[in-house]
């Protein structure tokens, strides 16, 4: 049997024996409690919320995640939550379903000390995730303003800035913070922060936990973050000074390893939905022989992406006529939608979509994937997509906007299918993940540019059907993607899985 370390049991357990243990604790959540297992794709907000609210968090910022079943998903999730909700950078004029339910921020007390909480999400979170009308401010403006807010109309003694923005905003946002801000509790780059020489667990640290960034005036704010998934537990105890200056820290993540116990109340509130779970996830599909790897998939072919592409078009070949030998020869998708190597589908619900696009934005769509992508310090990564249909060469020494060396693109309308160089004049029909079809991830040419869009089915069914009908699977990378590249540096763990 193996033992994974982990989990919610888990989590439960060590947050409450801390509690027990040091009572004037704050206990923060940064966001992203939605998707990533059967648990959220059987259960949605309904099981999120049910053990969120077991948990005594003073406070929660939202997450780009839980905006991907759209305004709709996420509204009544907030509604059943027990804790307040707050994020300061998000105009909802637009949305009126979401006004009233969050907050910019809240104020709690500890030894007679007023503590402001400031939340903020990534200010590129409608190009992530399915926002709707949602406008998406600033990040160190809103939180600074909020900030300034509590100190002069609540009289708050220090602030904490609890951020769903990623490490990199999070140090920006501390360099630039206003007077009292002293802590910035972070998500959404899965960063694990760590200082010493044995981390615990099996990460690779990308800083000091906390990091300390020092503000032109001398001051610093400290910035911590955890890792991803529930694998670690943030612990970090700051001492202020009378000012409220920070005089001393201590702290480093808890890793939650298969050694520490679990909650036996949670296990059994968890058997019912588990026993759901169970029944899906215990049907077999189909199988592969070879490793469906995803740690490639940002920056070169990767066969997991090779394998949702080429599902994508063997789902429109059940729509191939005497002329054409299927509705839909190419298929685009973001290397996001695969979450973890082997992994049959995709969480997110998503349908695959098909519609029109000239060649001369197609060409500016393949573009795009090699405009620079920073993440984690990183200013030389790039955000691919995958493909199926496409035959692509790009050179990185090239200017941005001008790396597309070659490409060949498959043909519909033959009886052999061949690939042909494109042609921005012609009308290619364009299979794709109805996420991009908005416009998500910055490839905007999908939602600007793309005319006649068929609503397809769902990814899940698009992808357990392949498996099924190609069961055992052997995808192999096949130089659909290649890349000529000098300096071009990309650490895979570091990228931001949307």
């Amino acid at each position: 049997m193996i033992f994974m370390p982990g989990g919610f049991s888990r989590l439960y357990a060590q947050i409450m024996k801390m509690l027990e243990e040091k009572p004037n604790s704050v206990l923060l959540n940064a966001g992203d409690d939605f998707q990533g297992t059967m648990y959220y794709s059987i259960g949605k907000w309904n099981i999120t919320q049910q053990f969120m609210n077991k948990l005594p968090f003073d406070a929660q910022v939202l997450g780009n995640h839980e905006f991907d079943d759209g305004i709709d998903g996420v509204v009544p999730y907030i509604k059943a939550l027990k804790h307040p909700v707050i994020v300061s950078n998000i105009d909802d004029s637009l949305e009126p379903k979401m006004q009233g339910i969050y907050s910019k921020s809240t104020v709690i007390e500890r030894n007679g000390k007023k503590i402001g909480i400031v939340g903020v999400i990534v200010e590129d979170c409608d190009e992530i995730s399915n926002t709707g009308k949602l406008r998406f401010l600033p990040e160190s403006a809103s939180v600074n303003a909020e900030a300034e807010r509590l100190v002069e109309e609540e009289g708050v003694f220090t602030v904490i800035v609890l951020s769903h923005s990623g490490y990199d905003h999070d140090r920006l946002m501390a360099k630039n913070a206003s007077d009292k801000i002293s802590l910035i509790v972070g998500g959404h780059s899965h960063t694990f922060l760590y200082t010493g020489d044995n981390p615990p667990g099996p990460e690779t640290p990308k800083g000091p936990y906390p990091t300390i960034v020092q503000k032109p005036n001398g001051h610093n704010v400290l910035v911590t973050q955890a890792s991803a998934f529930s694998k670690y537990l943030g612990n970090v105890t700051v001492y202020l000074d009378k000012n409220g200056e920070i005089a001393d820290f201590v702290g480093a993540p808890i890793f939650l390893s298969p050694e520490l116990p679990q909650d036996e109340k949670i296990n059994k509130d968890l058997e019912p939905w588990k026993r759901m779970i169970d029944a899906q996830g215990s049907k077999i599909i189909g199988s592969t022989l070879v490793t469906l790897d995803k740690s490639a998939c940002y920056h070169a072919e990767c066969t997991l992406g090779n394998f949702m592409a080429d599902a994508m078009v063997f789902a429109y070949t059940k729509k191939s006529n005497e002329y054409s030998w299927t509705q839909g020869a190419i298929a685009m998708t973001n290397s996001g939608g695969g979450r973890t190597t082997i992994e049959v589908g995709t969480p997110f619900g998503n349908t695959i979509d098909i519609g029109n696009m000239k060649g001369k934005h197609v060409k500016a769509l393949l573009e795009r994937n090699m405009f620079p992508y920073t993440y984690n310090g990183n200013a030389n990564g790039v955000k691919l997509m995958q493909y199926s249909g496409v035959q692509i060469v790009f050179d990185m020494s090239r200017p941005v906007g001008d790396r597309v060396v070659s490409a060949k693109l498959r043909c519909q309308n033959c009886t052999i299918p061949i690939y042909e160089d494109l042609d921005e004049d012609r009308t290619y029909r364009i299979i794709h993940p109805s996420f991009l079809g908005k416009g998500r991830d910055g490839f905007t040419e999908f939602r600007d540019y793309m005319t006649d869009v068929q609503i397809g089915p769902l990814d899940i069914d698009v992808f357990t059907d392949y498996l099924a009908h190609r069961s055992p699977v052997f995808e192999e990378i096949e130089g659909r993607t290649y890349i000529r590249r000098r300096d071009l540096i990309v650490d895979r763990n570091s990228l931001i899985e949307e």
